[in-house]
C-alpha cells in the first residue's frame, strides 16, 4: 500500500530527490540564505522582524517556482499538454483557447521551453532576491493566464490562482529582492526623535549672546551661566541674530565685537 501524502513527506522527497535540478535548486538555496545573511551583517537598518519576515516569504514562493517547473523539464511535456487541453476546453476567454489550441499546443516543442525557463527563472529571482520586480511581473501575467484558462475547469477552484496573482502582484508592487537580497536596500525611514541630552545649539546661542553681553550691552561676568562661561573658555564662537546661529566669528571678532 502506497503511503498517504503529507506536506512533510513531500518536503523531504523534493529536498531529496536524486536528480540533477535538486542539486541547482541546493545551490540556489543556500546561495540565497547567504546572500541574506550577508545582507543582515551590512544593513542594521534590515535587522528587523519585517524584514526578515519578507525573506522568509521570498525564499518559500521562490522555491514554489521552482517545485512547480520540475514537471515541465524538456523533453516531458505530457502534462504540459494536458492542461493546455484542459485550457482550450475551459477557458473563460475564447481567444486565449482558440491561440492555445492553434498556436501553443502544436508548437510545444518551441513554448514548452519557454515555459519551463520562465518559471525556473522566477524561482531563481525570488530566491536571490534579484530583479525581482521584473521576474514577478511575469509570474504575475502567467497567473493570470491560468486563472483566465482554468477559470471553469472542473475539480479546480479559481481563486487558488487569484491568491498567485495577488502574491506576485504585491512583490510587483514591493520587490522583496530589496529585503535581504541583491538588489539595492529599502532606505530606512528617517526617525525623528527629542535629544536626550544638552542641546549644543542651544548652549552655543548661550555663549554667543554671553559674548555680546561682555562687550557692555549684558550683564556681568558674575551673571553668565556655567555653560556660557565653558563655551566661551572653549572658543566656539558663533553669531547669534534673530534667535539663532548664522554663522561663526574668529579671534578678530572676539576683539573686536560690534
Amino acid at each position: 500500500m502506497k503511503p498517504e501524502s503529507n506536506p512533510i513527506r513531500d518536503l523531504l522527497a523534493f529536498l531529496t530527490n536524486p536528480i540533477w535540478p535538486t542539486a541547482v535548486f541546493w545551490v540556489v538555496l543556500l546561495a540565497g540564505l547567504g546572500i541574506a545573511f550577508s545582507g543582515w551583517q551590512r544593513h542594521p537598518a534590515q535587522r528587523t522582524p519585517h524584514t526578515a519576515g519578507i525573506a522568509v516569504l521570498r525564499l518559500i514562493m521562490g522555491t514554489m517556482w521552482w517545485q512547480q517547473s520540475l514537471w515541465k523539464i524538456p523533453p516531458n511535456y505530457d502534462g504540459l499538454l494536458f492542461w493546455m487541453k484542459q485550457m482550450v476546453a475551459h477557458s473563460s476567454v475564447h481567444v486565449q483557447a482558440t491561440m492555445v489550441d492553434r498556436i501553443v499546443a502544436p508548437n510545444i516543442v518551441v513554448f514548452g521551453p519557454l515555459v519551463y525557463l520562465t518559471e525556473a527563472l522566477i524561482g531563481v529571482s525570488l530566491m536571490l532576491g534579484v530583479f525581482t520586480r521584473l521576474f514577478a511581473a511575469l509570474g504575475f501575467l502567467m497567473a493570470l493566464n491560468l486563472w483566465v484558462g482554468l477559470y471553469s475547469a472542473p475539480n479546480e477552484w479559481p481563486w487558488t490562482y487569484g491568491y498567485l496573482i495577488v502574491i506576485q502582484a504585491l512583490f510587483v508592487i514591493d520587490p522583496p529582492g530589496r529585503r535581504l537580497g541583491l538588489e539595492k536596500p529599502v532606505p530606512p525611514a528617517v526617525q525623528q526623535t527629542q535629544p536626550s541630552g544638552p542641546d549644543p545649539q542651544a548652549e552655543l546661542i548661550s555663549a554667543s549672546a554671553a559674548r555680546w553681553h561682555e562687550a557692555g550691552h549684558g550683564p556681568r561676568d558674575r551673571d553668565r551661566s556655567p555653560a556660557a562661561h565653558r563655551l566661551i573658555a572653549a572658543d566656539p564662537p558663533a553669531h547669534y541674530v534673530g534667535g539663532s546661529v548664522t554663522g561663526t566669528a574668529g579671534p578678530r571678532a572676539r576683539e573686536k565685537p560690534s
